[in-house]
């Protein structure tokens, strides 16, 4: 189990970005110790580790590997033991809403480690839109709530400045990747497209208006 487990979220978009502490009950906050402690030897038990490589697809037992990697200044002092010094999450519905990944803080076999998993609008609990059964009778929540996932998007090891991920644009989303990400030049496509394995119809409009 990890120890000293505390549950954090980033919220806010570019320069507002931040971390905020969840409150939890202690029951609650040992149980998750547990769950994410497993979701944690999932995605790196028996996993091989591949340096980054924009270019290919990692399989499903393939995890990227990102090395002297730093967190953005908000997550850079993060710690199990600094999270109670964060300010606690907002209660407002547009405050969740703007919840980009929930994070994770804990001492694994005495060494800090930052979980990381995904969070989208479909995770926020709405009032009146979802129902729990309760004494045989279907009510709905008072007050917005948050849903987990079952599983890690990253993982990063502060001593080793290690960041381990499989998805690039999911982590994308939530942590500052795009630097590590080399976009091709216009020259560069024009380049792929004239391999004699292709026959493009247009090679201007594909050089010039390609996206990421």
């Amino acid at each position: 189990m990890l120890e000293d487990f505390q549950l954090a979220a980033i919220a806010g978009v570019g320069d507002a970005a931040g971390l905020y502490r969840i409150p939890l009950h202690q029951g609650l906050q040992d149980t998750l110790a547990n769950t994410w402690g497993e979701q944690l030897n999932a995605f790196v038990e028996g996993a091989e580790e591949v340096d980054f490589d924009a270019a290919y697809n990692p399989e499903p037992d393939e995890r990227f590997r990102l090395t002297d990697f730093d967190l953005p200044g908000y997550l850079s002092a993060a710690t199990s033991d600094a999270v109670m010094g964060l300010d606690a999450i907002g209660e407002g519905e547009q405050f969740i809403r703007s919840i980009r990944a929930i994070v994770g803080l804990a001492q694994d076999n005495g060494d800090e480690i930052v979980l990381f998993q995904n969070f989208s609008r479909s995770h926020v609990i709405r009032p009146g839109q979802f129902l729990f059964l309760r004494n045989d009778t279907y009510e709905t929540v008072q007050r917005p709530g948050l849903t987990l996932e079952g599983r890690l998007s990253a993982v990063y090891v502060p001593d080793q400045r290690k960041l381990l991920f499989h998805n690039f644009r999911t982590v994308n989303t939530f942590l500052p990747l795009a630097d590590v990400y080399k976009e091709a030049s216009e020259n560069d496509i024009r380049e792929v497209l004239d391999h004699a394995s292709f026959s493009p119809e247009d090679v201007d409009a594909l050089a010039v208006n390609a996206n990421q």
